[in-house]
């Protein structure tokens, strides 16, 4: 069975095939050929890998299987779900409003999000950027309830809804780390408000379009078809 989560994962192609190609060594290929060769099967999920010099696209490859079902073998324009490498994306959308004069990282969160919480003490942005806010992870959260992340579609409005219950942090903001899914989600419930548009459209406009990436999308719509895409799997057991 196939679990999906629907807050919004960003699909990336690893190679970027538009641009002009530099020379790469001789036996650059065979090398990358060797590393990858347990990868290389067509009973298993594989990888894709590309490498540049001075900015320029040298190699670019795949390995093993998009997907299993259908016998579909990964290629160097397979669409992965990039996970929480996602987060450095919707980091950027908060930096570019900063830059624009917009918001402030200092700002208190519930200046643009009302719905969390007053703690008592200080949640900036800046907290929720570095990891730092003391808010529960809400994927945590509803493990706790019988239906962790991965095993039902949750929107933004329903996480906001878990972390607006919460009436205590972990710790004073500032005080420590721990990684949590939840603060980034306020992040991109936060750009579509200061922005004045949805959190996808606004990544399209304002950093994949600028940078030609067109291979790069977020799917907020877990039903949307996406060609080409990499089905993601997990070992358990040994088994995949």
């Amino acid at each position: 069975m196939k679990i999906r989560i629907c807050v919004a994962s960003m699909m990336i192609a690893v190679p970027l095939l538009q641009a002009q190609k530099a020379a790469a060594p001789a036996d650059a290929a065979a090398k990358v050929d060797r590393i990858f060769l347990r990868y290389h099967k067509t009973d298993s999920p594989g990888c894709a890998v590309g490498a540049s010099i001075e900015g320029a696209p040298v190699l670019s490859a795949a390995y093993g299987m998009a997907d299993l079902e259908h016998d579909v073998p990964l290629t160097p324009a397979s669409i992965f779900e990039a996970g929480s490498v996602s987060k450095q994306f919707t980091a950027a959308a908060v930096l570019l409003l900063a830059q624009q004069g917009k918001l402030s990282l200092e700002d208190p969160v519930r200046k643009y999000i009302p719905e969390v919480p007053d703690y008592g003490k200080p949640l900036t942005i800046r907290h929720l950027l570095n990891h730092t806010s003391g808010l529960r992870d809400w994927g945590s959260v509803e493990g706790i309830a019988g239906w962790p992340r991965t095993t039902r579609v949750y929107t933004h409005a329903q996480v906001l809804e878990i972390i607006g219950r919460q009436r205590e942090l972990n710790y004073d903001p500032g005080a420590e780390y721990s990684y949590t899914n939840s603060g980034f989600n306020l992040l991109a419930i936060l750009v579509g408000r200061v922005s004045g548009k949805p959190f996808v459209d606004f990544e399209r406009d304002a950093i994949f379009h600028p940078l030609d990436m067109s291979s790069t999308q977020w799917r907020d719509d877990f039903q949307r078809i996406v060609k080409n895409r990499a089905i993601a799997y997990q070992e358990t057991n040994g088994q995949t």
